[in-house]
């Protein structure tokens, strides 16, 4: 955007469509640290594909201005760099929940056909939500500053920054687990550098409490 500050926005929006597809059995998908370094990159998919192992690709992009977003997404077979399908939303930032869900539907329908069902596509694209999409854009941006920025940096102003968001965004929504979650990323990745025994006993009890209030979320898992 104009803004120029919707990096976090894409992250975790390529994040949701790859947790989604991956909860599909027949699916091999790649984890977003092996794609996010093509993100400027100036390869071609036939390239990409055979760097990766993957017979497709999804490319996009995002813009987001205020209340409104707009998504463009292809999906592009690697071996003849057809169009396999593709569309574009322009949506309110309130429902981007839903595109996730469309874009990452239409995806596994173009793939799978025959051998997904409409029960097994459901459970796997539907996710924790927020009560409230403000909850949803911090936990975002604590995401963000606990992976793009103190992972790479050890900045305690970045850490601290993502505290700051996971926390207004529990504020905000007490029962958002994927906030709990964050924290417990944030602060396991902060003791590996201090080793401060708080960080510690944060982790734990975020963790436990990200578990307590969904059990299926895979990053509570992960990180029990």
């Amino acid at each position: 955007s104009s803004q120029r500050d919707q990096e976090y926005f894409c992250d975790g929006m390529t994040d949701e469509i790859i947790l989604k597809l991956s909860k599909l059995a027949d699916l091999k998908v790649i984890s977003r640290t092996s794609v996010m370094r093509y993100r400027n990159t100036e390869k071609d998919i036939r390239e990409i594909g055979q760097e990766l192992g993957v017979a497709t690709i999804m490319e996009g992009s995002i813009r987001k201005e205020e209340n409104d977003i707009r998504i463009s997404a292809q999906l592009i077979n690697v071996g003849d760099g057809f169009h396999l399908w593709s569309n574009k939303y322009d949506r309110k930032l309130e429902r981007i929940f839903e595109v996730q869900e469309d874009v990452s539907r239409s995806i596994a329908n173009a793939l799978m056909r025959e051998k997904i069902t409409v029960d097994s596509l459901d459970a796997a694209i539907k996710t924790n939500r927020p009560s409230k999409i403000e909850a949803y854009d911090y936990c975002l941006r604590g995401y963000y500053f606990t992976f793009s920025k103190y992972a790479i940096s050890f900045k305690e102003a970045d850490f601290q920054t993502a505290l700051k968001m996971f926390n207004r965004a529990i504020e905000i929504d007490p029962n958002y687990a994927y906030a709990y979650c964050g924290i417990g990323f944030a602060c396991q990745n902060h003791y590996a550098m201090t080793r401060n025994e708080e960080d510690l006993e944060l982790v734990i009890k975020n963790c436990k409490k990200s578990y307590e209030l969904d059990p299926n979320l895979v990053c509570s898992n992960a990180a029990l």
